[in-house]
Formats: structure tokens, C-alpha cells, sequence
């Protein structure tokens, strides 16, 4: 999908640090989130769709979160990426 790449770069490495690994885990399950929620919300009508699109924001707020406690290359930029998902979902929501 287009926003699992912008918001689930983490869990691409074949061997992180193992300290890193429950965050990276963490990370793909909400980047996984952000796009089952975006697709479910968008055959959705009202209350239900907004609250599709809220926590699919959450879960794009919670990869953010996790790539700021991580060292990864690129990470500013995937950084960026995320947040640009967040504001995205923020209008949808």
C-alpha cells in the first residue's frame, strides 16, 4: 500500500539490535493498522468512518513515536514521511 511505506520503514532490517526487535515488531503492527483502518473507514459513512480515520492517525502517531526512539538510516526522512500521514488522517478524521 502507499502509506505502509511512509509509516512502516522499521521492519525492514533483517537483524536489528535485539533491544530494538519488540519496538520494530510494534512498529510494523501499527503501520499494518494505519492501512487496515484507512481502508475500513473508507466504506464507512459518519461517526464510523471518523472513527476509522482517528485511530488509524493514532496508530501513524504511534509509528512516529517508535522512529523517534530508534537510530535507523533515512530515519528523519521516514520521520517526515510519517508525519505527513498523520496530518492526512488529521483531515480525514
Amino acid at each position: 500500500s502507499g502509506l505502509s511505506p511512509a509509516c512502516g520503514p522499521v521492519h525492514n532490517a533483517q537483524h536489528p539490535p535485539s533491544g530494538e526487535a519488540p519496538l520494530r515488531d510494534q512498529a510494523k503492527r501499527a503501520a499494518d493498522s494505519v492501512v487496515l483502518n484507512l481502508s475500513e473507514g473508507c466504506y464507512q459513512i459518519g461517526k464510523n468512518r471518523q472513527k476509522h480515520f482517528r485511530i488509524a492517525m493514532g496508530s501513524a502517531a504511534e509509528v512516529l513515536a517508535i522512529l523517534d526512539l530508534l537510530e535507523l538510516p533515512g530515519g528523519p526522512a521516514r520521520q517526515q514521511d510519517c508525519r505527513r500521514v498523520v496530518m492526512l488522517l488529521h483531515r480525514l478524521g
